[in-house]
């Protein structure tokens, strides 16, 4: 029992990990399709200093949440690792 608990966590951890990874790659091109998804639905008329200003913030926030997303995974691999390791020793 204890040992399917050990797998799931790392199953999760993995999950999690790949998940960060994937959104801070992807987070300029979904700030771009953001932004221009967001200025279609005002009218088609943005400023470009405003446009850039949404642009910066959305990466801003992808990379953050990407971020923290990467590295809780991360800390809960190493984590899972090192317990399944020590067990089977």
């Amino acid at each position: 029992m204890n040992k399917y608990k050990h797998f799931s966590t790392l199953i999760v951890s993995v999950i999690l990990t790949l998940f960060g990874f994937i959104k801070i790659t992807n987070c300029i091109e979904n700030a771009k399709d953001s932004t221009f998804s967001y200025i279609q639905s005002m009218g088609g008329s943005v400023n470009s200093d405003e446009a850039l200003l949404m642009q910066n913030g959305s990466i801003l926030v992808d990379i953050t949440l990407g971020g923290i997303m990467f590295l809780v995974g991360l800390s809960f691999l190493c984590v899972s690792i090192y317990t399944l390791t020590k067990n089977n020793n």
